[in-house]
């Protein structure tokens, strides 16, 4: 821990430089014999703190001190000043001075207080450096987030905003500091009915909500308390997300889907929609041609059906469509076997799809076992 000592007594200096680096054993003391060389010296080296005489030529303590300040120099400065000068130590504290220790004539006692002061101010100093670091990190986390994040009070006064929530109104962070976030989002004069920021301080614990504001803009919003270290509810955290396009596309999905459904439920040919084999749609049709219902079905693997001589090359031609290595829709006839035992013919086409925002594949099946069955018979008559 290097200290700057500046006296213009030699004496004193040499006698500070001994002591206080006997005491600690950290401090590497540096003597100077004016301010204004300190003044010179700050400029070039770095110093933990700085302990300054009051009583100097050309330039006192309190001038060094505002000097420094001034500066724009916020190391911790300590005034070591002689007895009866108790107005000059409150000056220096007005000033910005860390701290302040008398001279008296128990030396080793003075230069233990003043070694303490010193560590304490050091450490003081530390701890403001690393909550600035910490604010600043933070603030730089924060305020790159997609999501809205919004520090307010229990009247729902943002005390903090990060800059996307600024930027979803227009606004800088600046001016919607003290507003209502209710008012700002939701154009209200109170709190919206299911607030689940305000729901999340009453209760102690994460609420969450989907709220949609007068613009038509939808909002997945998330209330966080923010606790002491006894666990009191101090401040109220929002979270928003804009979900509107997200929303719409699962709506549009939704609708897409249920025409498919009504599409497909009706046509004569067989439909279904395959992930890893496993059915996750099944039509009517394809109920008719296996024999088995759509709860059994959906508790199947459409490779149990299929006969053991084609059963691996369906499966490898299926799974190749789904993990989209073969992009080309593939069409043949397979032979499967429906839950009476009965063998029957399919002309299949699959093609990947989208289903349930997965990707699938799609198989649709024509019966052509009775086309079958007159190809073989033609084929005994000829």
């Amino acid at each position: 821990m290097k200290i700057l000592f500046v006296d213009d007594e030699a004496a004193i200096r040499e006698q500070a430089k001994v002591f206080l680096e006997d005491i600690f054993g950290v401090l590497d003391v540096t003597t100077i014999d004016s301010p204004i060389h300190a003044l010179d010296i700050l400029q070039d080296e770095y110093f933990s703190a700085v302990v300054s005489d009051y009583q100097m030529p050309i330039m006192d303590g309190l001038d060094f001190l505002k000097k420094l300040r001034k500066q724009g120099k916020n190391i911790p400065f300590i005034i070591f000043t002689g007895k009866g000068r108790e107005e000059v130590a409150m000056q220096a504290l007005n000033l910005g001075a860390d701290g302040y220790v008398q001279k008296g004539t128990d030396v080793r006692s003075q230069y233990v207080l003043l070694a303490q002061t010193i560590k304490q101010a050091v450490e003081r100093q530390e701890a403001r450096l690393n909550l600035q670091r910490s604010e600043k990190e933070k603030s730089v986390i924060l305020g790159s987030l997609s999501e809205h994040v919004v520090h307010i009070d229990d009247g729902g006064r943002i005390i903090w905003a990060n800059r996307a929530a600024a930027i979803s109104v227009n606004r800088k962070i600046s001016d919607i500091i003290g507003e209502k976030c209710f008012e700002i989002w939701f154009d209200r004069r109170t709190h919206c009915e299911s607030c689940p920021v305000l729901k999340a301080g009453k209760e102690a614990r994460r609420c969450e909500d989907i709220l949609e504001s007068p613009d038509g803009r939808i909002w997945y919003v998330r209330g966080e308390p923010i606790k002491d270290t006894s666990e009191s509810v101090v401040g109220l955290l929002e979270v928003k997300d804009d979900i509107t396009e997200k929303t719409l596309i699962k709506k549009a999905l939704e609708e897409s889907e249920a025409k498919f459904r009504n599409l497909v439920d009706t046509a004569p040919s067989a439909v279904c929609i395959l992930k890893k084999g496993r059915f996750r749609y099944v039509n009517h049709a394809m109920e008719v041609i296996t024999g088995y219902s759509l709860d059994e079905l959906l508790e199947m693997n459409f490779f149990e059906l299929v006969s053991s001589s084609q059963r691996e090359l369906v499966k490898e031609r299926l799974l190749s469509i789904e993990s989209g290595v073969n992009k080309t829709p593939s069409r043949y006839e397979i032979n499967i076997e429906n839950k009476d035992g009965d063998e029957r013919w399919l002309y299949i086409a699959t093609t990947k799809t989208i289903f349930e925002s997965e990707k699938m594949v799609m198989l649709i099946g024509i019966d052509i076992t009775e086309q079958k069955q007159l190809e073989d018979v033609l084929r005994g008559t000829s």
